[in-house]
């Protein structure tokens, strides 16, 4: 007796279980992991083993719904297709649009007019220019020499042309027009000289670049757009 009464005497007496606690486990009828299996199984909640690879997305496929959307190809991106049961796809990313040369040739004469420009953006690059009898080279889109562009750069606003004052001796430079071909907009045109902007209600279908005063006495362009 004596060896019993010292082993019960050294056993693990078991803590007090609080009300509290008891309610957590209320109502239990079998086996707690049991029972979150079960759960985890329906579709009040989303079950792990819904994926199967790395990269694999869920998604819903309606209210309260959801799928998997298989990862996709390598360099492929995710895009949104109302036809797909996910409401998306995988897609091979698409290429941005690439300038185009339109046209190139010799600064001569008073003036140069480049004619059915279709581009949404355009560029001109101006290589190894001068004049005769000037210092500014100066632009009209439209041929128009109305009143569609304004200097930003703290000079007064000329309306029959703008100068880039660029000088007599050899030169290069470059013109961009972003939205060419939008209506009703402001445009920011950027070169190495000025910005501008320059207010237009049409598409820009042409430009006629001159010199101030005499003609081009050097020099070569080039015309891209997309």
């Amino acid at each position: 007796m004596t060896k019993a009464r010292d082993l019960a005497s050294a056993s693990i007496v078991p803590a007090a279980v609080s009300v509290t606690e008891l309610g957590y486990i209320d109502g239990v009828t079998s086996a707690i992991q049991t029972q979150m299996n079960t759960k985890a199984a329906t579709s009040a909640a989303i079950n792990p083993t819904i994926v199967d690879a790395k990269g694999d997305l869920i998604a819903a496929t309606g209210a309260d719904a959801v799928s998997r959307l298989a990862v996709g190809a390598n360099a492929t991106v995710l895009t949104a297709d109302s036809a797909e049961a996910t409401g998306m796809k995988w897609a091979a990313a698409g290429a941005g649009a690439s300038w185009s040369e339109y046209a190139t040739g010799s600064l001569t004469g008073s003036s140069i007019t480049v004619s059915s420009l279709t581009g949404s953006e355009l560029l001109f690059s101006f290589n190894n220019f001068a004049f005769s009898g000037s210092t500014d080279l100066r632009y009209r889109p439209n041929n128009n020499s109305g009143s569609i562009y304004r200097v930003q750069t703290g000079e007064s606003p000329e309306t029959s042309a703008k100068a880039w004052g660029t000088g007599t001796s050899s030169l290069s430079s470059f013109i961009y027009i972003p939205a060419a071909t939008a209506t009703s907009t402001v445009r920011v045109l950027l070169s190495n000289l000025y910005p501008w902007a320059m207010a237009s209600a049409t598409a820009i279908t042409s430009m006629t670049f001159f010199p101030a005063s005499g003609t081009f006495s050097s020099g070569t362009y080039t015309v891209w757009q997309r």
